[in-house]
């Protein structure tokens, strides 16, 4: 399967693990993940997606591109706090970002009027979405 490499013992995701070495360092707890990482991650896991949905595994395929949708979009909340500084304009901002919840990630991103406009423009994404406009 594209993108999927697993050691015994070892038990990685081998792009993931490729992109843990590149991009982080460890702690006491494992893996630091940061923004690169994630975004990497979100790659891997659409190639993942792929080669589940050619091998029949709709299912799970459809899981493994939501969770490369979450990756993609902690992605993005972590470049907006890089350029605005975002973690200091509220004290919960880091609890709020610990959630699986797309539409409190998009805004977290902001990226709602983003979504917003393309939501408006293009009804087909409304139905790939699911969800109501924020």
């Amino acid at each position: 399967m594209a993108g999927v490499a697993a050691r015994r013992g070892d038990e990685y995701h081998g792009g993931w693990r490729r992109a843990a070495d590149k991009t982080t360092k460890t702690d006491s707890e494992g893996v630091v993940v940061n923004q690169v990482l994630l975004r990497l991650m979100a790659e891997e896991r659409i190639l993942d997606a792929g080669a589940l949905r050619a091998a029949g595994r709709w299912a799970y395929a459809y899981y493994v591109a939501g969770y490369a949708v979450e990756c993609a979009l902690k992605s993005c909340v972590l470049a907006q706090m890089i350029h605005t500084g975002g973690v200091f304009t509220s004290k919960k901002f880091a609890e709020e970002c610990f959630t699986h919840d797309f539409g409190t990630l998009v805004k977290l991103a902001g990226l709602t009027p983003v979504l917003n406009a393309e939501l408006a423009a293009n009804p087909a994404f409304v139905g790939f979405w699911g969800t109501a406009i924020l």
